[in-house]
């Protein structure tokens, strides 16, 4: 654990993890190396690149369609020390829907770029001309470097870390766990959403999946298990050749 700002910030894992890497602080989610992280880089950069990252755009699928911009923290509100150590593993006022995580996730499977989304591929015209209905290119918000470390700690984070239930049983999955505690009780049980996303194959991404498990329950089964039961029903040309 660490205390900041007299508030104490347990790790999921209450025996502790003894030191690690950024490598395996991301596999294992462990909160307290992340809330250290975030005290070194400072507010500002982490506002910056999540407004880099697409989070305060809203996401027009079709029309009359769209997801509305995450709700975030203002620079104010992360004056408070212990805010940034709840924004640095997504908790406190930080709202954010599944299709923004998607976005995010697929830029790392893009090699960088955030894309353009929509829930239209395209139309055609009276006579049958193809119409596509976006640009499938996008802006550069990341370096080539970032991609391949994040690629590297995402793998490692199913075939290592909380993300297991992620595994596909041909080829490989990469991803990261996220667990939301969203402060709200129901029958004395704190509500808590489980997440996952990730892209698959690691090596040629070709799908870009989040899910999310809202009030996950004992019985339930993890979003990384819903993840790792999509991938093994999905039909990729690469993984056919491995078959």
């Amino acid at each position: 654990s660490i205390t900041v700002d007299g508030t104490v910030f347990h790790c999921h894992y209450r025996l502790g993890h003894q030191q690690l890497t950024m490598e395996e602080a991301f596999a294992q989610s462990c909160n307290v190396y992340f809330i250290q992280l975030a005290s070194q880089i400072g507010a500002d950069a982490l506002l910056e690149m999540a407004k880099t990252l697409g989070l305060n755009d809203t996401i027009d699928l079709a029309q009359t369609i769209s997801s509305p911009a995450a709700v975030m923290p203002n620079r104010s509100d992360l004056s408070s020390a212990s805010a940034l150590a709840n924004l640095s593993f997504g908790q406190g006022k930080l709202l954010i829907s599944p299709l923004h995580i998607a976005r995010i996730t697929a830029v790392i499977a893009s090699n960088g770029t955030l894309p353009e989304v929509s829930a239209v591929l395209g139309t055609v015209d009276e006579n049958g001309n193809w119409i596509s209905s976006i640009d499938r290119g996008g802006e550069t918000v990341i370096s080539s470097q970032s991609v391949q470390a994040l690629r590297q700690m995402m793998k490692l984070a199913v075939s290592n870390g909380t993300g297991t239930a992620a595994s596909a049983d041909i080829g490989v999955s990469a991803g990261k766990t996220g667990t939301a505690e969203t402060g709200q009780v129901n029958s004395n049980r704190a509500v808590i959403h489980s997440w996952f996303t990730g892209y698959y194959p690691a090596d040629d991404p070709q799908y870009v999946i989040t899910i999310l498990v809202e009030d996950k329950g004992s019985n339930d089964a993890s979003a990384a298990q819903v993840f790792g039961s999509i991938v093994n029903s999905l039909d990729c040309e690469e993984i056919n050749k491995q078959k």
